[in-house]
């Protein structure tokens, strides 16, 4: 490493050779921190290191010069990396996203036969009240029905609610209530876990994104200072 003293200071040797491993072995922390840093927080500490470093008696341009590369390129590389984190996060949430629950058929089957027969069974009720007093019966009927209904009832009055004849007997909040009710327990468990699991990924992916930012942040302000912008001199960490 090349040493610059000003010519108008006079320093005994031991004093030249102090200067020397100080700067050594700043200059070797600095190389350190760099083969180790992990993320921006990591790179601010290096950043005020170099100002450090430039601020000592002896240290020539070129040496920072050469720091500042090293920053960079290993900026550049954890950006890198980050990048990668994030299209394998990417790619995971839309796998969950893209999961589905996929029941027995025979079930299936059986779920359609008994519902078509309750459905009759309503639409019998239901016929029997035809007058306007009869349709706030059918109204309560339909509320306590829904209210009450297990699995099986849940997608009979689900397509009950198709029929126009019987739509309006269903309000919103209802018709929003029945596919719930219709689920098994094991299609919801299911879809619970999907949930979680799509929050986790989502919550990494959301992290990795942040992380990435401030990495470009700090390429960019890095390739700023090596091309002599308003940063040159240390520049700006913030």
């Amino acid at each position: 490493m090349g040493v610059y003293f000003n010519k108008g200071a006079v320093k005994s040797k031991k004093e030249v050779q102090e200067q020397i491993d100080k700067m050594n072995s700043l200059y070797n922390d600095i190389v350190r921190h760099i083969h180790t840093m992990q993320n921006a927080q990591d790179y601010t500490i290096v950043r005020q290191l170099i100002r450090q470093f430039e601020g000592l008696e002896g240290v020539s341009r070129m040496q920072v010069s050469d720091l500042y590369n090293r920053l960079y390129d290993g900026l550049s590389i954890l950006l890198q990396e980050s990048q990668e984190r994030q299209e394998n996060l990417s790619e995971e949430v839309e796998k969950i996203q893209q999961r589905s629950f996929v029941e027995n058929t025979s079930t299936l089957k059986e779920l359609n036969v008994q519902s078509d027969e309750l459905l009759f069974q309503y639409q019998l009720k239901l016929s029997q009240n035809r007058t306007k007093e009869g349709g706030r019966i059918n109204r309560r009927i339909i509320g306590n029905a829904v209210k009450n209904c297990d699995r099986v009832h849940a997608i009979a009055l689900s397509k009950l609610s198709l029929i126009p004849e019987y739509a309006e007997l269903f309000t919103l909040k209802q018709r929003e209530l029945l596919p719930e009710r219709a689920k098994s327990a094991q299609q919801r468990m299911y879809e619970e876990k999907k949930q979680a699991d799509l929050e986790t990924a989502q919550k990494k992916l959301s992290s990795e994104y942040m992380v990435g930012f401030h990495l470009k942040t700090a390429v960019k302000q890095m390739n700023e200072v090596i091309n002599g912008s308003q940063y040159f001199g240390g520049g700006s960490s913030e």
